[in-house]
């Protein structure tokens, strides 16, 4: 004892006035939902909606850090060659802050 259900829906005109209904066919409503398809269909909209322009300023667009931070040689520490290097943020921001390497202050961090 299936329950059938007519669908109708308002036909409207080019000038935005409505004229009608329609009857739609059942086979259209009568199929299973393929839950990992709409899924994907959400997230791609939602996706689509944002603005996307967040970015990160690479090495050479970022301003200063034209001085090594410490000599290439004889430190015993990591070669850096800017203090806005990706590599050893804080380590290069700490030594280049209080110019010695061996601070107690500078290691602590």
């Amino acid at each position: 004892m299936a329950d059938t259900q007519i669908f109708q829906a308002p036909v409207y005109s080019a000038q935005g006035k409505q004229g009608g209904t329609r009857q739609l066919p059942d086979s259209t409503f009568d199929g299973t939902v393929n839950v990992p398809v709409m899924h994907q269909a959400v997230k791609a909209f939602l996706a689509n909606r944002r603005q996307g322009t967040a970015s990160t300023k690479t090495r050479g667009k970022v301003v200063g850090g034209n001085q090594k931070p410490w000599k290439q040689k004889g430190t015993g520490r990591a070669r850096q060659g800017s203090i806005r290097a990706p590599t050893g943020r804080a380590v290069v921001r700490c030594s280049v802050r209080f110019r010695a390497a061996t601070t107690r202050r500078c290691r602590a961090r």
